[in-house]
C-alpha cells in the first residue's frame, strides 16, 4: 500500500513537470492507456459529456496522440 508520503512524493513530482513544461516527463506519469478529456461548454452552458460526438478542448483516445 502507498503512504501519504509517497502519494504526495508522486502528485508534486508530476505537478512540478508540468508547471515546468517539461512535457515529455509529465506524461511519463500516466498510463499508457489513460484517456485524456477536456471538455467544452455547450449552448446550454453545460460541459459536454461525450467527446466522441460533442465538441472537447482536448481529446485523446490514449498517450498515443500526446507523444513527441
Amino acid at each position: 500500500m502507498l503512504s501519504y508520503e509517497d502519494i504526495q512524493a508522486f502528485l508534486f513530482a508530476e505537478a512540478r513537470a508540468q508547471a515546468e513544461k517539461r512535457w515529455a516527463d509529465w506524461l511519463d506519469f500516466y498510463a499508457e492507456d489513460v484517456r485524456f478529456h477536456m471538455p467544452s461548454w455547450d449552448d446550454d452552458d453545460t460541459l459536454t459529456t461525450d467527446p466522441t460526438k460533442e465538441v472537447s478542448l482536448m481529446f485523446y483516445r490514449d498517450r498515443s496522440g500526446l507523444e513527441d
